[in-house]
């Protein structure tokens, strides 16, 4: 249940954060949906907890360069919007794979269901 409520704050945090691949706020954006979806994959696949720290760890690195890039906040929007989709279909696949860890059904209460949240 730690790491569940763990990746629960990892996951506000990537939510509050724009930008992924090289070095450029478009590239590090890029490389931030990938990361989430290295972590999606090593939990599905039931990889070590030092794994996943691993990952995380690539995350915080991450993170720190996007903050140093001083990213406006039109630009953060304009990233967040280009690639709205590819982000949201990564964060739905470690949701999922992080409940299925804990023992939950991602389909009973997953708030990425936009039928059953009517």
């Amino acid at each position: 249940m730690k790491r569940f409520a763990a990746l629960c704050v990892l996951f506000l945090v990537l939510l509050s954060v724009n930008g992924c691949a090289n070095n450029s706020p478009d590239g590090l954006f890029e490389q931030q949906i990938a990361l989430i979806n290295e972590q999606a994959d090593a939990i599905e696949k039931n990889a070590s907890p030092l794994a996943v720290a691993a990952i995380h760890r690539k995350h915080e690195e991450l993170l720190l360069k996007m903050v140093q890039l001083n990213i406006s906040d039109a630009e953060r929007k304009k990233l967040t919007d280009a690639n709205k989709d590819a982000l949201e279909k990564a964060m739905q696949r470690l949701t999922a794979a992080t409940m299925k860890q804990a023992g939950v059904d991602p389909k009973s209460i997953s708030p990425f269901d936009k039928d059953k949240a009517k």
